[in-house]
């Protein structure tokens, strides 16, 4: 079998897309400086996306080489290959390209750096998406999210939709203990590829969100991978209630299935005349959610209803990037 030390090169999916800045928008100093859009869909014209041969990267001391065995598909991939009318990528965030994509993933370790110490050849891993420097005010408060060196994977810097990935030790979490549970390494891929969204929904609810008491209401609206694991948290947090919105008849199944004891498709609810803020107040007894995430990227439709059904002192976290 031919290892990453003897292959020089590797197949990735890779987005180009032409830096245009729309009329009227100011390039920061920033942007000229790092070449990076901080908000993409005013930068990024005509996204284009082809299977091209990259070279395998080559890790610093203190990177490990990963092998990629699963990568998952976010909303934020879609929105950099779709458009709107004048062809602007509608990604709004931090990107800079060209860049190999992909940033919910798994893989194994086939290569150390002299410097990593907590690691072996052969460990199962998954890893951060954002890379935060450590040193900046906002990493030193506990905010690496907010970093002011800040790259991302697969946004900023070369992702997992490829053979190989070369990132910091520092920023990557072992998945050998679920060997433990699933006995498949097919399956522990499969979910170490699921733990950067389901990250997301944990931080937006606990860390960021503060959470919420045993016994409370928590509505969520959407459920993809974001929200399907935020269903399981909200119950496994002692919700009393968990209610979710979704439009997908197979999401709406699964948010069951990962906790949710109500699950309502907002649009029908719409035909029949219905809103999803007064479903919510009678199923808290006209309480109200204690806890809402809005979770379907689409708050120009949800957070109205939301604050219609909000308890006293309730929360609303938005996990979402906006579409």
């Amino acid at each position: 079998m031919t290892t990453a030390v003897e292959k020089k090169t590797m197949t990735g999916l890779i987005l180009e897309a032409d830096w245009e800045p729309r009329e009227g928008y100011v390039v920061s100093e920033f942007e000229k400086k790092t070449g990076k859009a901080v908000t993409g869909n005013s930068v990024w014209r005509n996204p284009r996306l082809s299977v091209k041969e990259a070279k395998i990267p080559e890790i610093k001391p203190d990177e490990v080489l990963i092998k990629i065995k699963a990568c998952g598909v976010c909303g934020s991939d879609v929105h950099f290959y779709q458009t709107d009318d004048d062809n602007y990528m509608l990604y709004p965030g931090l990107t800079k390209f060209p860049a190999i994509i992909g940033h919910e993933f798994s893989g194994v370790i086939e290569k150390l750096g002299p410097e990593v110490r907590d690691f072996r050849i052969g460990d199962m891993v998954t890893a951060e998406e954002m890379i935060w420097c450590g040193e900046c005010i906002h990493c030193r408060n506990g905010f690496p999210n907010q970093c002011m060196n800040l790259e991302e994977i697969g946004f900023t810097i070369d992702g997992a939709a490829a053979e190989y990935i070369a990132i910091g030790a520092k920023y990557c979490w072992k998945l050998n203990a679920i060997m433990d549970k699933h006995h498949d390494e097919d399956k522990v891929f499969e979910l170490g590829a699921t733990i950067e969204p389901a990250c997301v929904a944990y931080n937006g609810m606990f860390e960021i969100g503060g959470g919420f008491r045993p016994g409370a209401y928590v509505v969520i609206y959407g459920t993809g991978p974001i929200g399907l694991a935020a269903c399981a948290l909200a119950k496994l947090g002692g919700a009393t209630k968990v209610i979710a919105f979704e439009i997908s008849g197979l999401r709406r199944k699964l948010a069951k299935e990962m906790g949710a004891d109500y699950v309502f498709d907002p649009i029908a609810l719409g035909k029949e005349g219905k809103c999803t803020s007064d479903l919510v107040m009678k199923l808290t007894n006209g309480e109200g959610a204690d806890f809402q995430v809005e979770s379907a990227g689409v708050p120009t439709k949800t957070i109205a209803e939301m604050e219609k059904s909000l308890a006293v002192n309730g929360t609303i976290v938005q996990s979402a990037h906006v579409s």
